[in-house]
C-alpha cells in the first residue's frame, strides 16, 4: 500500500459530489430556478411576439384584399 492509500482509507478520494458542496446546493437551489424562470419568461414574451405578428400579418392582408376589391 501506498501513502495516498493509507491515509484515505474509508474515504472517497475525490471528495464530495458537487451537489454535496455549499456551491452545489446554491447552484442547485438558486441559480437553477431563476434560469428556468427567465426562460418561461423569455418563452411567455416569444408566445406574446408571435401572436402580435400572426395578427399584424392578417390585418395586413385584410387591408390588401380591401384594396385590391
Amino acid at each position: 500500500m501506498n501513502y495516498y492509500t493509507l491515509i484515505n482509507r474509508g474515504r472517497n478520494p475525490m471528495g464530495p459530489k458537487f451537489f454535496q458542496t455549499i456551491m452545489g446546493q446554491r447552484f442547485i437551489e438558486g441559480t437553477i430556478p431563476a434560469v428556468l424562470n427567465q426562460v418561461k419568461k423569455l418563452n411567455d414574451n416569444l408566445e406574446r411576439l408571435n401572436d402580435n405578428l400572426e395578427r399584424y400579418f392578417e390585418e395586413e392582408s385584410d387591408e390588401q384584399k380591401e384594396e385590391d376589391e
